[in-house]
């Protein structure tokens, strides 16, 4: 397991978090939150290669999770690959709300954790992939905050589309 403060970091590359943090620029942030892109973008250890271990950001329980084909094409949930949603209590509820769901996009295969699972911060729930709308092996990590319960635990009904918060704010 990874830890730093309140939380685990949800890969290993996910020291360049703090690169940015110190305002300095990190190649394995492939991308950065934006009103386009709900999230960051965390790249493989190994530019490329898949299968770094993915942590679970902070403990609560799983409420979704997408198992991807590539049958299913990649628009959509689709999109998001292979995918675990996770909640649980936000510790800055002023940012959003009482809620906080962490989200983990693009696994290489099946999540290994199922709807309904406990999980604590730093457990490994998959590991990093390429697949739904993606173009290299990454992490898509993103958050969403807000004062309403994902329930009933519905497995694989369509994510909520907002209340996205930049992830930047809990590093």
């Amino acid at each position: 397991t990874i830890r730093f403060g309140s939380f685990a970091r949800p890969s290993p590359a996910v020291a360049a978090v703090r690169a940015i943090m110190c305002g300095r620029r990190s190649t394995r942030i492939t991308q950065s939150y934006s009103s386009g892109h709900t999230g960051i973008d965390i790249g493989a250890v190994t530019a490329g290669v898949e299968g770094d271990p993915i942590y679970a950001f902070c403990s609560g329980k799983v409420k979704r999770v997408f198992n991807w084909n590539a049958s299913q094409g990649t628009s959509g949930n689709a999109s998001m690959g292979n995918c675990v949603f996770i909640q649980s209590a936000n510790p800055k509820p002023s940012n959003g709300g009482s809620y906080l769901r962490t989200i983990y996009m693009h696994m290489q295969s099946a999540p290994l954790v199922s709807v309904g699972q406990y999980v604590t911060k730093g457990q490994i729930i998959g590991y990093m992939g390429n697949t739904g709308n993606s173009s290299a092996a990454h992490l898509h990590f993103a958050m969403q905050a807000n004062s309403t319960d994902m329930n009933p635990e519905t497995g694989t009904d369509r994510y909520v589309d907002r209340d996205w918060i930049n992830p930047m704010a809990y590093f």
